[in-house]
């Protein structure tokens, strides 16, 4: 026993200085013998086992050939965090903008809002990289899509108010020998709109007012009015 422990010792120590590596034409036909050496029922029920796949085993017997593995293109990891970070900052760029409360005129109040926090933040883009002319086209790119999804955002939002605009508020009171249901009355009247709105359209509207606002879209906005009452009434019940 010490002999053999002696040996085993001395024969790591070796191996501690050598360099290894894989043997992938032992491990291809070890794959290639996997149906045959697959585990009874019993064995699979004490141990794990993995699964490969054709493609898999295709990929490990490619690594025989490495002159055969080519880069299909560059990834751009970095990409998906400088659209967030743009995002982010606009949407705190346009809650930043200061704005007196009005009773009329609550959409356009916001596309004013919009605008003003866009421009600042173009403005300060072309500043910053005035002569880094590729960086500054990323940037303004970036600044064109966050504020491309918060007009889809506040569109969505206006369609909400819109499919809402029928809706009156209940509550009902509970008490021991009564239950009272009181219908509250709100304030001011429902806004009257020029027509009836297919699914879709009010969301549409709003969109293209809010891309016609920054030169994003050649199309007159329509029902303008109207989102300007929708979001008056919704302003009045908040």
């Amino acid at each position: 026993m010490r002999t053999m422990t002696a040996n085993i010792m001395e024969k790591h120590s070796q191996m501690q200085c050598e360099r290894y590596t894989i043997d992938t034409d032992r491990l291809a036909q070890r794959l290639q013998q996997k149906k045959a050496d697959q585990p009874s029922a019993a064995e699979k029920g004490s141990r794990d086992t993995v699964d490969i796949s054709e493609d898999a085993r295709k990929a490990l017997e490619a690594l025989k050939n490495r002159e055969h593995i080519e880069i299909a293109g560059a990834i751009e990891p970095d990409r998906f965090c400088m659209e967030q970070n743009v995002f982010e900052e606009y949407e705190r760029a346009v809650a930043a903008e200061q704005r007196e409360k009005v009773a009329t005129g609550n959409f356009d109040r916001h596309i004013d809002k919009m605008v003003s926090a866009y421009q600042k933040m173009r403005n300060e883009i072309e500043e910053k990289y005035a002569d880094a002319d590729e960086d500054k086209e990323l940037q303004l790119e970036l600044l064109d899509k966050a504020y491309e999804s918060h007009s889809r955002l506040m569109a969505g939002h206006t369609e909400v108010m819109y499919d809402l605009r029928d809706f009156t508020p209940r509550i009902t009171y509970h008490s021991d020998k009564t239950t009272a249901d009181q219908q509250v009355q709100t304030k001011p009247e429902k806004p009257l709109l020029a027509g009836k709105y297919e699914k879709g359209a009010i969301r549409d509207h709003a969109y293209g007012a809010f891309m016609a606002a920054i030169g994003k879209n050649d199309t007159v906005p329509q029902g303008k009015a109207d989102l300007n009452r929708i979001w008056d009434y919704y302003a009045a019940l908040r």
